[in-house]
């Protein structure tokens, strides 16, 4: 049985767990044979299919998947087992639920540090130098063009030409990560728990500046911020009838239009929100203004979308279309 099957589709680890299962069999070192043990007992337990009947208990199952993956803890029964893993001698279900989310969270943390720490790629777009595009491709410099910003241009993150600029540039984070007093004392001035794989994100990757749009805004003034010098805490605090129906503010994406993650529901959904659609904020819910089309079921697909290269913009029809022909921009006002 497939461990897709095993937690449903559209959950929090999909992408995550797609990848682990079509890895795991390959490496079968002593800790992957572990591991997979342990997967196969999941695939045992959790039974989906209603035939035992008892649906409630099946609930209870499914919820154990959401465990805070730094709470998985070893416990005095646990004992060594090959390739240097600790394993309960009676593995409960949470336990080894938690161990498949932390284990499918971790995946999903490395190739988000891949995208991030390459100059090339970090975001939706990259700057190179216009006049280094003069002059290293002469009379195609204005074909290769989206856009131009002040004295460079905008390229596709990945174009060719913008891999051959920062060929030689280091391959480091955009910001220091935050050590985890920062990220505590960013969550005590929110008086709100992050959920822990934006939280992984800010201690293990970086402090923003990478991701859709203009990428992730950072937790500390050190990191990356939104136009108006603010932090996402600083947002966060700001905006108090934002916080329990949208939640977190993750990106600004230009025009007054802000992507935010959900810090109550479950899976933590990514909105994207436009201001000035709230036309009547003292009488409609913010929700009203946002964007159904974009919305996204769980911070873990958002972030494993861009991740692996895909644009977090698909789910609307006209942008995919548009993303599918390529026709981002026709160069008309690059500079002659």
């Amino acid at each position: 049985m497939s461990l897709i099957a095993v937690t449903g589709a559209g959950t929090a680890v999909d992408a995550a767990l797609r990848r682990y299962e079509e890895n795991v069999r390959a490496l079968r070192s002593p800790s992957d044979d572990e591991v997979f043990a342990a997967v196969e007992s999941v695939v045992r337990v959790l039974n989906f299919d209603g035939s035992d009947g008892n649906d409630d208990g099946n609930a209870r199952r499914r919820g154990a998947l959401h465990l805070d993956p730094w709470g998985l803890a070893r416990s005095p029964e646990s004992g060594p087992t090959a390739g240097g893993m600790t394993r309960p001698a009676e593995p409960s279900l949470a336990r080894i639920a938690a161990m498949i989310r932390c284990m499918s969270e971790s995946d999903l943390i490395a190739t988000l540090r891949r995208r991030a720490y390459d100059p090339a790629r970090r975001q939706d777009d990259v700057y190179v130098p216009c006049e280094w595009i003069r002059q290293r491709y002469g009379d195609e410099a204005k074909r290769k063009m989206r856009k131009r910003v002040g004295s460079d241009a905008a390229l596709k993150a990945g174009a060719p030409e913008a891999v051959e600029y920062f060929k030689d540039a280091p391959h480091e984070p955009p910001y220091r990560p935050v050590t985890v007093p920062e990220l505590l004392a960013a969550e005590q001035r929110m008086g709100r728990r992050l959920p822990d794989l934006l939280r992984r994100l800010y201690t293990e990757v970086a402090d923003g500046g990478f991701g859709a749009s203009y990428g992730i805004l950072g937790i500390t003034p050190s990191g990356h911020l939104a136009p108006n010098d603010n932090t996402a805490v600083d947002e966060y605090v700001a905006n108090p009838e934002l916080n329990e129906p949208l939640g977190f503010p993750l990106v600004y994406s230009g025009c007054n239009v802000w992507w935010y993650v959900s810090l109550t529901q479950p899976g933590n959904p990514v909105y994207l929100f436009d201001w000035d659609g709230w036309d009547w904020p003292e009488r409609d819910s913010p929700m009203v203004a946002v964007y159904q089309d974009e919305s996204w079921p769980s911070l873990a697909e958002w972030l494993g979308q861009w991740a692996d290269g895909r644009s977090v913009w698909e789910r609307d029809p006209y942008i995919a279309a548009l993303l599918r022909s390529g026709d981002h921009y026709d160069g008309s006002d690059f500079p002659d």
